[in-house]
């Protein structure tokens, strides 16, 4: 199962984990804080967390780093936001002297966005950009590995690139710090190629298909990240893509029968909830 954080004063969980017992799970927030935690399942998810960190550090190992993968961190700030990073580290997730390949700090306070590596003891020339999250706003910042450079994607939108200064199997772990609310953090996924072309919806039904629904805008981009859910109602499914309404298919046959998920073809998968 993924691994659950729940924290807060308004809703605390049922049970409550020391910094040496969190460190079993390969997920570490500060020294001792209330939270429901479940293992980490294969995908290497975190879902679901809700926490407000202050300066307080989400750490979690990752290991098998190829070209392809994707870190996905989604959140919300405060109004009273004033910086937060992401970083990708070397052999532990601090800053005590190991090297940490890509720092990514957003800064509200200086409206710029920098990136940056630490090597041998010493910080690299940063690299700056305009911030366009907003302060209060949620947030989804996805990096994307590549041979040659980290592919930064902020909402959907292409962010920047940043070339590799140190090689991508140096990686060995994560954190996050600052003053942000987390909700989700996924490493995964792998190359694919794409082509995307329409939309199709069917059932199979005694071994044959039904007639196709093809109407609809395509809603998806070659090379840009989505998030696809469906909800299973009484009457149809409910398909939403990127938190928006896209299309409505009535069962064909009962929605209670449905006993399995299968996903195949060309496509980057970095996760899946079902709930």
């Amino acid at each position: 199962m993924p691994l659950y954080y729940n924290y807060g004063a308004e809703k605390k969980a049922s049970i409550s984990l020391e910094f040496s017992e969190l460190s079993k799970y390969r997920c570490i927030v500060g020294p001792s804080h209330t939270a429901q935690c479940f293992k980490r399942n294969s995908s290497q998810s975190c879902e679901s967390v809700q926490f407000r960190l202050h300066s307080e550090l989400f750490k979690i190992e990752i290991t098998n780093i190829v070209s392809g993968q994707t870190l996905i961190v989604k959140g919300s700030t405060i109004d009273e936001s004033q910086r937060f990073t992401i970083n990708l580290h070397e052999k532990s997730a601090d800053f005590s002297g190991n090297n940490v390949p890509l720092h990514i700090s957003v800064r509200f306070d200086e409206g710029k966005i920098v990136l940056n590596s630490f090597i041998n003891g010493e910080w690299g020339k940063e690299e700056r950009k305009s911030n366009p999250i907003k302060k209060g706003d949620s947030f989804d910042i996805r990096v994307r590995a590549h041979d040659d450079r980290y592919q930064i994607v902020i909402d959907h939108k292409e962010f920047k690139d940043y070339e590799h200064r140190l090689p991508l199997t140096n990686v060995s772990h994560l954190s996050i710090d600052g003053d942000l609310y987390l909700n989700h953090v996924h490493w995964g996924g792998k190359y694919y190629p794409v082509p995307y072309e329409t939309i199709v919806r069917n059932s199979l039904q005694n071994n044959e298909w039904g007639n196709e629904e093809r109407e609809g805008k395509m809603p998806f981009e070659k090379g840009v990240g989505f998030d696809l859910a469906i909800q299973n109602e009484a009457y149809a499914f409910n398909i939403f893509v990127n938190g928006e309404r896209w299309a409505t298919y009535a069962h064909r046959s009962d929605p209670h029968d449905i006993s399995g998920l299968q996903i195949g073809g060309d496509i980057e998968l970095s996760g899946i909830q079902i709930q």
